[in-house]
Formats: C-alpha cells, structure tokens, sequence
C-alpha cells in the first residue's frame, strides 16, 4: 500500500472530507485531492510531518513504511467525537481490528465472486433445460 492510500484511510478514519483534512494540515484542498486521487508523487517529509503534528495519534512509521498499526498503541481507542469539537463519549472507533475488517471483506469479496460464477452456472443449466423441452 502506497503512502498515498494510507493518508486515504486516515481522512477516513478521522471521518472527514478531503477539504477539512487539507485545512487542518495548512494545506491545500487540491494538494490532498491529488494525494489521494493518484494525481501526485508521494508527499515530501514537510506534509508528512504536518500530518504527524497535527494527528499525533497516527503511528508514523506506519505512515511511512505501512508496517504496524495505524494509530499508536496506546491510542488505539480514541473518541472520535474529540476530533470533531464535541464530546461525544459514545463514539468510540476501535481500530485494532483495522486489519482484521480489510481481510474479512478481502475474504467476503471472495465469496461473493465465488457465488457469482455458482449463478452463472446455474442460469446455464436452466437455459440448457429450458432449450431441451
């Protein structure tokens, strides 16, 4: 996974549009439109480390390298209702079990290609019947 997908996934888990994320970094919005889009090369050190500074929380060698977790250990459990202004205490994202959701969707996009092609078959075989009356 490039650098550029892993800012992806942060703007999403944090939640927000591509704008809010480019203003709470000092950036702008089409910087990280094209960052997330493809548009671009790989950020420099400086806009990494604003995301750094601005989002302690994000793990940064996983921002750069994609190894370990996404957010630091210790903030695992974070409120997502701080990052917005408000307190919404029942808002709580566990992302320790990222990874575990990314490889049961790989695996259920499987199934579903897999059941895909069982249908496929199955109309074939009725066209077939249908054909022999």
């Amino acid at each position: 996974m490039t650098i550029n997908k892993r800012i992806d996934l942060i703007i999403k888990y944090l939640d927000i549009e591509q704008g809010e994320f480019a203003d709470s970094i000092n950036e702008k919005d089409s910087f990280i439109s094209r960052i997330v889009n493809g548009g671009t090369n790989e950020p420099g050190f400086n806009k990494i480390a604003k995301i750094y500074q601005f989002y302690p929380e994000i793990n940064p060698h996983w921002l750069l390298t994609g190894d370990g977790d996404m957010l630091k250990k210790e903030e695992n459990k974070m409120n997502v209702g701080n990052i917005h202004g408000n307190d919404n205490n029942h808002n709580i994202v566990n992302m320790s079990t990222l990874g575990e959701c990314e490889e049961r969707v790989r695996g259920l996009e499987k199934e579903i290609q897999r059941l895909e092609e069982q249908v496929k078959d199955k109309n074939e075989i009725i066209s077939l019947l249908k054909q022999s009356k």
